[in-house]
């Protein structure tokens, strides 16, 4: 995956319920169900190439204070001859509250200093999208009939291979 042009990012959000639906695989379901089949159909039409995903709430989520669901917050490079209408225009009705992020946004990421990265912030955001398409493509690597519970374990222990590693402990 390449760095992301960070002036042509979008983002949108798929609502994925209560923080409780979060134990009970609800994020895996959509994210196999929803996240999943349009990020490859967008790279398929080549409207977009970088992508990543994560989780959050307001106020990462622009919804109303009373609002404490959790989404799926998902960023998306549009191509250099592709719009931000093309983009709406095959997006289902379940991603919401599309927009265009100000590069300004993208210029640091929480957690990380982007000055120990040799491509910057710009690097940053291209292994966050590795991290993205490594659960993707794990997603895939698994017969369709596997249940979240399932795949969940089998992640669970992909992660403690990682763990492994780098002999970082998981708390």
């Amino acid at each position: 995956m390449d760095v992301p042009d960070l002036t042509r990012v979008c983002e949108t959000f798929l609502r994925i319920g209560a923080s409780d639906d979060l134990r009970l695989g609800r994020h895996a379901d959509t994210l196999r169900a929803d996240v999943l089949p349009l990020v490859r159909a967008l790279q398929s039409e080549g409207l977009v190439d970088w992508y990543c995903f994560l989780i959050h709430r307001r106020p990462e989520v622009p919804v109303p204070e009373d609002d404490d669901d959790v989404f799926w917050h998902v960023r998306l490079e549009l191509q250099v001859d592709r719009s931000f209408c093309e983009l709406t225009e095959v997006l289902p009705e379940a991603f919401e509250m599309t927009r265009m992020v100000a590069r300004k946004r993208l210029l640091g990421m929480s957690g990380l200093d982007e000055s120990k990265f040799v491509g910057g912030i710009q690097d940053a955001w291209r292994v966050l999208g590795e991290q993205s398409e490594w659960l993707l493509r794990t997603f895939e690597a698994h017969k369709s009939q596997v249940t979240t519970a399932e795949f969940l374990v089998q992640l669970s222990q992909y992660l403690h291979y990682f763990a492994n590693m780098t002999a970082l402990q998981v708390v």
